[in-house]
């Protein structure tokens, strides 16, 4: 039988972020068993990273030195191009 996990559309867990989509007005415990709850989930659909939002939420960053996404795509820093991902 196929895991919950795995049924497209099935919400696990999540993270309600009501202030500007980036914070909440929950307590530091609600949002670290909320992450650790959220991490779990994802690692048993197979991601291998560490801190797998953290990660995400860095990359939308301009500043990340290798690789950032940004409104024109995803660029390769270091050629100073934006990379074809088709």
């Amino acid at each position: 039988m196929e895991s919950d996990i795995l049924k497209i559309g099935v919400v696990k867990s999540e993270l309600e972020l009501p202030i500007a989509g980036l914070m909440t007005n929950k307590g530091l415990d609600y949002v670290a068993r909320r992450q650790k709850e959220m991490e779990d989930n994802i690692s048993e659909m197979g991601c291998k990273l560490r801190a797998p939002f953290i990660t995400i939420s860095f990359l939308a960053l301009p500043v990340r030195p290798e690789q950032k996404i940004t409104d024109k795509g995803l660029v390769d820093v270091k050629k100073r191009k934006i990379v074809d991902i088709f």
